[in-house]
């Protein structure tokens, strides 16, 4: 059986208006995300949170996600959506998710923020100590002048870490990862200094 180019034609219109309204519009789905994340604090204020809340509020940020990966608000939702994984107890998956502003987002200003979080999985949760240090020296070598390096250094200070002994220990990882030359490497050592003197 042949159908004719206009009965072709117009299957293909029907079809492209129900994918069409089937799509989330930016207000709605910013809507959801609003709507669960008042769910989650009221929940949190009653002490009544429970998986399913957290859950519906991490579907809210990855739909966002998913369908406006351009908009503004996406890498400050994946760092909410990484502190619900770590809430929830799932400690890989926020690792994972945090991951992926700096990959998907290389200029975001929330990287520093999700390097610290990742840092504190390692640190608090997953107990790996080595791997939450060299977090928080991407901090300080990579992201000198944000506001998380001056949290990172009250946190090191406070566990009695000096700058020249955090330095030494990763100045060789650092100076070998990629694309990252002996003359990049002597900028990280000035800008890592300059950070500790003056902050």
């Amino acid at each position: 059986m042949q159908f004719s180019k206009g009965y072709k034609l117009g299957l293909i219109i029907i079809t492209l208006l129900l994918i069409v309204s089937c799509y989330p519009g930016r207000s709605g789905s910013l809507s959801d995300v609003i709507s669960a994340e008042k769910k989650l604090d009221e929940a949190k204020k009653t002490g009544k949170l429970d998986k399913k809340v957290i859950d519906n509020t991490i579907e809210a940020y990855h739909f966002f996600i998913t369908y406006f990966p351009y908009d503004t608000l996406a890498p400050s939702y994946i760092v909410r959506e990484g502190q619900l994984y770590q809430m929830d107890g799932d400690y890989n998956k926020a690792i994972s998710t945090l991951k992926t502003i700096k990959r998907h987002y290389p200029q975001a200003q929330e990287i520093p923020d999700a390097i610290f979080l990742t840092a504190d999985i390692y640190e608090q949760n997953i107990k790996n100590q080595d791997s939450a240090d060299f977090q928080y020296a991407t901090i300080l070598f990579d992201y000198t002048n944000s506001k998380v390096a001056a949290k990172t250094r009250t946190l090191l200070e406070s566990r009695g870490i000096s700058s020249d002994v955090f330095y030494k220990k990763y100045a060789g990882t650092f100076s070998k990862m990629e694309d990252h030359d002996k003359s990049d490497s002597t900028k990280r050592y000035i800008r890592y200094h300059a950070y500790w003197k003056t902050n």
